[in-house]
């Protein structure tokens, strides 16, 4: 068994509105087949993060030849989660996932795994999975212990899998291979990406702690986590081997490429080439 190799669409997304076909066409032509879109407004759009109907969409991915494994949405209501559904739905995407979750408390946290078993059961009604997307700061050690837990623990296994990212695992303090062994046969995909030789030693979790900053401070904790870097698959110091093994015994089906943030000036598809390349240094990792 291995683990099928995908990209996350906001890896496109300084170049994708100029061009929405000729971007698909791009990443069709670098090998990538897998995708898996990403919104970070849901209440406001209802698409698959880029202006497009959902017939167009399918049409393109039909044309291209590619497969749309999942759907990303930021915190959304549940009468949101259905109009995405249905979009979704047209397009031919198999499952949700929801993540951007900064936590102010404990009581977020018991709404929390309460939307997201809601979510879930809504999503199986429709013939979707659902999956939950992590951060950083699930990972940090609290007096009541940790909030991927607590996650684990209030939400229903037949309803709500989770989405692994390794970046924000480690970021978080923790160990990835070691969370998904822990988080067993619910982790369903792997968010990869790779993170700067040069800030192995000031990881966000510490720059927090460095700082006496709040664990549910949780506007001071999103800002100090959108100013991280990220760098191509295999040139940092994330042991992605590990990681593919991991996914592999616990029965995960998909690795996702998500290159979210770029230095200035950086060709994207140039960059993205450089990864789907620097992949095939794995043997779990499939090229669909």
């Amino acid at each position: 068994m291995k683990l099928d190799l995908g990209l996350q669409m906001i890896s496109v997304r300084q170049i994708i509105d100029a061009d929405i076909e000729g971007t698909f066409q791009r990443l069709r032509a670098v090998g990538y087949r897998n995708i898996e879109f990403c919104n970070h407004n849901p209440a406001r759009d209802i698409n698959a993060g880029f202006e497009m109907p959902a017939e167009r969409l399918r049409r393109i991915i039909e044309d291209y030849g590619f497969m749309p494994v999942g759907a990303q949405l930021a915190p959304a209501s549940e009468e949101c989660v259905k109009a995405h559904i249905g979009f979704h739905r047209q397009v031919g995407t198999t499952g949700l996932t929801m993540g951007g979750f900064f936590y102010d408390g404990p009581v977020m946290i018991r709404d929390v795994i309460y939307k997201l078993n809601k979510i879930g059961e809504l999503c199986r009604e429709n013939g979707m999975t659902f999956a939950y997307h992590n951060g950083m700061q699930e990972f940090i050690d609290l007096p009541s212990g940790r909030i991927i837990d607590m996650l684990a623990e209030g939400t229903d296994a037949a309803l709500v899998d989770f989405q692994v990212d390794t970046y924000w695992v480690f970021q978080g303090g923790a160990n990835p291979a070691d969370e998904i062994l822990k988080l067993g046969r619910r982790v369903k995909q792997l968010h990869q990406k790779d993170l700067p030789k040069d800030e192995a030693g000031d990881l966000v979790y510490q720059r927090l702690k460095r700082q006496c900053i709040d664990i549910y401070d949780a506007q001071t904790i999103m800002d100090v986590t959108m100013a991280h870097r990220v760098v191509e698959i295999g040139e940092g110091v994330i042991d992605i081997e590990a990681c593919v093994s991991a996914g592999i015994e616990v029965g995960a089906a998909d690795i996702i490429l998500e290159h979210d943030e770029r230095e200035p000036g950086a060709d994207d598809i140039a960059s993205l080439a450089a990864s789907y390349k620097n992949f095939s240094r794995y043997t779990g990792v499939n090229f669909p």
